[in-house]
């Protein structure tokens, strides 16, 4: 037992040791060793894989390659958003071989429109400082959730002093929390409760049927594909035949049509169109 130990150990040190040399993908696109192409991800997300990146070795040797946390991916299309990588990325290409690698990462524009089946992105610089130990919280965390991406932006908006941001926890209720240096939890400066007399409530459902326990959300999504509220959240809902319910109040929002989406592990399985003059109207 103790020889097979060692034998794994061994292992495991070797591959930290692999990839510890593996070259940054920027680096090698820069280099022109690789090709790359990145696509928008049509089952993710704006914070949960929201993008492939085809890569071609372009080489006759074998390439060990990293995209690091906490780097920017930058749109073509200024009205779109910028995005900060929430995952390192490790990937090993053969000889002209060609993977396709798929991205987590988070808005950091909230005015911005999510990237679309059109979009087109480059690589940029690292985030500044606050994002990215955010961003390192996440990876460690594994919270590619709306609650974190929510935070995401509002330290980007400016929402918290960012001399202040020392730490992240996961509080009782599963959200991501900001803690000063005296590990106490910050509260926005910007944050406020609007207060909402009259209400038309609009209810729905997706059933399903699930073969094993699996994360679960349902979120509202604008026109442009950003969320906007998270409806229900499950990160273990139970396998068998269930019917998730969910509700929202149609004056809390100015916009036209939105979307209510059904997202399982990160994937978007139903997209559901609610147009809200509908609602209006029969206020």
């Amino acid at each position: 037992m103790n020889q097979l130990k060692t034998m794994s150990s061994l292992f495991l040190a070797f591959l930290c040791l692999s990839w510890a040399s593996a070259m940054s993908i920027q680096e090698a696109f820069k280099q022109n060793l690789i090709s790359v192409d990145i696509q928008t991800n049509e089952t993710g997300t704006h914070y949960s894989e929201p993008f492939v990146m085809k890569v071609r070795n372009l080489t006759s040797a074998k390439l060990d390659l990293e995209l690091g946390n906490g780097y920017l991916l930058e749109p073509v299309n200024e009205e779109e958003q910028a995005m900060i990588v929430t995952n390192r990325l490790l990937a090993s290409l053969s000889p002209h071989e060609t993977k396709d690698l798929f991205v987590n990462a988070m808005c950091i524009e909230q005015s911005d429109a999510a990237p679309d089946e059109d979009s087109r992105y480059t690589f940029a610089d690292l985030a500044a400082p606050e994002l990215r130990k955010l961003s390192g919280f996440i990876e460690e965390n594994k919270r590619f959730e709306p609650d974190a991406q929510f935070l995401m932006w509002d330290i980007a908006n400016g929402s918290y002093p960012k001399e202040s941001i020392h730490a992240f926890k996961i509080d009782d209720y599963g959200q991501v929390q900001i803690l000063n240096k005296e590990n106490e939890v910050l509260n926005s400066i910007l944050s406020s409760t609007p207060d909402t007399i009259e209400q038309i409530n609009v209810h729905g459902s997706f059933e399903m049927n699930l073969s094993r326990p699996k994360n679960v959300h349902i979120a509202m999504f604008n026109e442009n594909n950003l969320i906007v509220k998270e409806l229900f959240k499950n990160p273990q809902t139970p396998a068998g035949k269930t019917e998730l319910e969910y509700e929202f109040n149609s004056l809390e929002y100015e916009e036209d049509v939105y979307f209510v989406k059904l997202v399982v592990d990160g994937k978007v399985l139903i997209s559901r169109k609610i147009a809200m003059d509908f609602y209006w109207d029969d206020f």
